[in-house]
């Protein structure tokens, strides 16, 4: 007899949760939520989160834009009428500056910033100095930002997450599938929710319980 633990699917949930309550801190990601912890007694006005796609950046933007009540955007959507709504001391969250495609209006957010005294944390995939923003100005002002680094997540930060996102779908699930997980699969946050959603749909499909053997039995997990 199936002595696996009974599972629940229910269709699959599409929107990302930015929530605090979804945000699991470790070793891996503690220096980045330092943030949230020292708000608003900030050591200084500005600074750049960097770390691979996945690995919880803009998650943790957010979290900072609700805990300020700032402004979340993205670099490539800085237009002439967000310069002009810049408000003194503001919070500003900044994702994706490496995808920037127009570094003349990124460069006059800087400064407006600046001169308003606001609080701006950036979001990168690349640490500053590794690409070129396509200003010397703008690579020289972002080279003198404090960088804070958020590397792979450790395992348990990944296990934690794979739970997680597993009880939010009701889906009751072994610890020998939890720690198959973290060690044969991406620890990209973003490849992790992907193949839980995957293996959710697919248990459904063909109406068989989440174990290890079904997992191999799958060719699109990352």
């Amino acid at each position: 007899m199936d002595q696996s633990p009974k599972q629940y699917t229910l269709p699959l949930i599409q929107e990302p949760d930015f929530t605090s309550y979804s945000y699991f801190v470790s070793q891996s990601n503690k220096a980045a939520y330092q943030l949230v912890e020292l708000w608003p007694e900030w050591p200084f006005m500005r600074y750049v989160i960097v770390g691979p796609t996945g690995h919880g950046k803009t998650h943790l933007g957010h979290i900072l834009r609700d805990l300020t009540q700032g402004v979340f955007i993205n670099a490539i959507d800085i237009i002439a009428d967000v310069l002009e709504a810049i408000k003194p001391k503001e919070t500003y969250i900044v994702d994706d500056i490496h995808l920037v495609q127009q570094p003349a209006l990124l460069f006059h957010f800087y400064n407006l910033t600046l001169e308003n005294e606001c609080n701006v944390v950036y979001l990168s995939g690349m640490a500053p100095g590794q690409y070129d923003m396509g200003l010397p100005d703008l690579n020289s002002r972002f080279r003198s930002l404090a960088v804070i680094e958020l590397p792979q997540p450790d395992d348990d930060l990944c296990r934690a997450i794979v739970r997680k996102v597993f009880l939010d779908l009701h889906i009751s699930i072994a610890d020998e599938v939890v720690e198959y997980m973290v060690v044969h699969m991406s620890r990209s946050l973003t490849d992790i929710h992907h193949n839980i959603q995957v293996l959710n749909q697919r248990s459904m499909e063909m109406k068989r319980n989440i174990t290890i053997p079904f997992i191999k039995s799958l060719d699109d997990m990352r």
